[in-house]
């Protein structure tokens, strides 16, 4: 619950050519609102550390609105978030407020474990790895029709990142500050024994990170969902 000393104004973010306001890209946030980031190696969701921060100030955003409405200034809770992790060791990304520990998933068994891990905790929004995607020469089997029908139903918006942090063809530029940022980040890393691809700044850099993203289509994240089942653990 750190993160929560975040605000949106600290936030900014460029949808296509256009400015947006943190308070407008993520208008309508409400607290029952889920997110879930894949990672195939185990320190790449720190490329989409940008995004994931933006949408939990957004949640305790909505978290304080609630509260004050109800005159309840004692509230203790966490987003739904969730990370699906394809490799082993498993990280802890509860610096990015993602946590209790449960939320931090090892997949490791075949077709469609990733897919019904997706289902079974329902995000809302879906980042994905830009370098996995789906051909018709893939041999990776389809999803039966059930699991299609519950991730239609699911996914509301999906987006895919790079664990560099930057996506050729980004439509969605998040920049947010390096501090306290950084402490955040170098915590989740000391969690495993990795190299993250995305360098953070040290906290003796003030000046603020952007990372970019690409909005993808409801079909085409199924697919490249898909494509990540073949990831070995």
């Amino acid at each position: 619950m750190h993160s929560s000393v975040l605000r949106g104004h600290q936030f900014q973010l460029r949808l296509g050519p256009d400015n947006q306001t943190h308070g407008e890209f993520f208008a309508g946030t409400a607290t029952t609102d889920r997110l879930g980031v894949v990672t195939p190696s185990p320190l790449d969701g720190l490329g989409a550390a940008t995004f994931v921060l933006a949408a939990v100030t957004a949640f305790y955003d909505a978290v304080r609105l609630q509260a004050t409405q109800a005159g309840d200034d004692d509230w203790f809770t966490y987003p739904d978030f969730y990370t699906f992790q394809l490799s082993t060791p498993l990280t802890d990304y509860g610096y990015l407020d993602i946590w209790p520990g449960h939320k931090n998933l090892q997949i490791q068994a075949p077709l469609p474990a990733l897919a019904e891990a997706v289902i079974d905790r329902a995000p809302h929004r879906l980042l994905l790895p830009a370098s996995y995607r789906a051909t018709p020469a893939t041999d990776m089997p389809p999803y039966h029709r059930v699991h299609l029908a519950s991730l239609r139903r699911t996914i509301r918006q999906a987006y895919v990142y790079e664990p560099q942090g930057a996506v050729a063809d980004a439509d969605l530029h998040v920049t947010c500050p390096s501090s306290p940022v950084d402490k955040w980040i170098a915590k989740v890393c000391t969690t495993v024994d990795a190299v993250p691809a995305m360098q953070w700044p040290d906290s003796e850099v003030q000046a603020p990170v952007t990372q970019s993203f690409r909005q993808i289509g409801v079909e085409e994240a199924i697919e490249r969902l898909r494509a990540c089942e073949g990831v070995p653990a």
